[in-house]
């Protein structure tokens, strides 16, 4: 399995943790691309190096690790794993709302996650209930959580989540009831008060009309889009920018579906898939299906990886940080039994801030010097 850290001796610091040097069969590199007899040099919880041969320290511990090291997969978009539907219903503006606060750390996903190989979730308030109505145009802040380890809230405060979609819908207390009357309201909101949207907000949207109303009142933000709906009739206004769909299984998947996927990777749409949206949800085993099949449809293994990895930690407003075996990234590293995107392979241990949180069987050895 992966390694735990060696307790420092007495006299090391508290600034310089021991130096980790995993030497795998395979690296999934900052590109998402497999470096054969790839190595990954880590201290702490943070990645020093990746590469084929990296500049060894005469302190690190070697390890020598039968499988293939990838960034942990991150959910770009989930209400699995919080109490309840994260919403309140009672308004149609609630930008106050903080998705992590109906989070259940010890709920049966979590471990779920872990044994899938995702490291990370973002946590996502509902703009629309599966019912239908109403819509909650400010629906409030998402929030992204570890799936293990210690420190499990990596962002609080995450994106503002905002609702644009397509009516007609039930109003309360005076809301809207079509999404020209959504826009209206956000503008509304907007000038009352700047700041009911944070810096960085994730629009959902399911429809041109969606987008273009996202834009011209958010002008200023950091945008990702969460598509509802036919991402086909407007996801190539979004050439560039970060898209998030919904995860296949067996009940939603349709050749269209996945055609879609196909045409807007060629548009130039950064693709992450996420386990929830509206009332459908999928398990965490979705992800690495999706990917699978979009690896397929698009020939391109890299972009495939990238949707459950750095495209969906950015999706998640975490940044360069997450997602990606690169240097000054945090060590959330998993070990296959072969490629991610290989049907037979099996999540072999995983490791969260450089530290084993899940192992399936002892799959390490300490190389001799």
């Amino acid at each position: 399995m992966l390694p735990a850290p060696p307790a420092p001796p007495p006299s090391a610091s508290a600034q310089d943790p021991p130096i980790l040097l995993l030497r795998a069969d395979g690296v999934i590199g900052p590109d998402c691309v497999l470096i054969p007899d790839g190595v990954v040099l880590v201290r702490g919880d943070r990645i020093l190096a990746v590469g084929q041969k990296v500049a060894t320290p005469s302190s690190a511990r070697v390890i020598q690790l039968e499988g293939v090291l990838a960034p942990g997969f991150v959910d770009a978009f989930t209400r699995l794993g919080a109490e309840g539907g994260i919403s309140e219903a009672s308004s149609w503006s609630t930008p106050r709302l903080r998705a992590v606060d109906a989070l259940d750390p010890d709920a049966e996903v979590w471990r779920e996650r872990l044994a899938h190989g995702v490291t990370a979730a973002q946590l996502v308030p509902a703009v629309r209930d599966p019912d239908g109505d109403p819509i909650r145009v400010l629906a409030g802040t998402a929030g992204v959580v570890a799936s293990g380890g210690r420190d499990r809230l990596l962002l609080a405060v995450g994106r503002s989540t905002v609702g644009l979609i397509s009516g007609p819908f039930t109003s309360r207390e005076g809301g809207p009831g079509s999404l020209a009357g959504a826009a209206e309201a956000l503008g509304r909101s907007l000038a009352a008060d700047p700041g009911v949207v944070g810096a960085k907000a994730l629009v959902v949207v399911d429809s041109a009309e969606g987008v273009r109303a996202g834009r011209a009142a958010l002008a200023d933000r950091d945008l990702a889009w969460l598509g509802r709906g036919d991402p086909a009739a407007y996801g190539g206004l979004l050439r560039g920018e970060l898209l998030g769909l919904p995860a296949i299984d067996d009940g939603n998947w349709t050749p269209r579906r996945i055609e879609t996927w196909r045409r807007l990777h060629a548009a130039g749409v950064r693709i992450a898939f996420g386990t929830g949206a509206g009332g459908s949800w999928n398990g965490p085993g979705a992800l690495r299906a999706s990917a699978m099949a979009f690896a397929r449809a698009t020939g391109d293994a890299a972009a495939a990886l990238a949707a459950i990895t750095r495209n969906a930690a950015d999706l998640a407003g975490l940044g360069r940080g997450y997602g990606r075996l690169a240097p000054g990234a945090r060590a959330d590293l998993v070990l296959w039994s072969g490629h991610p995107l290989d049907a037979a392979a099996r999540v072999r241990s995983v490791m969260i801030a450089g530290r084993t949180v899940w192992s399936a069987a002892p799959v390490a050895r300490e190389e001799e010097e």
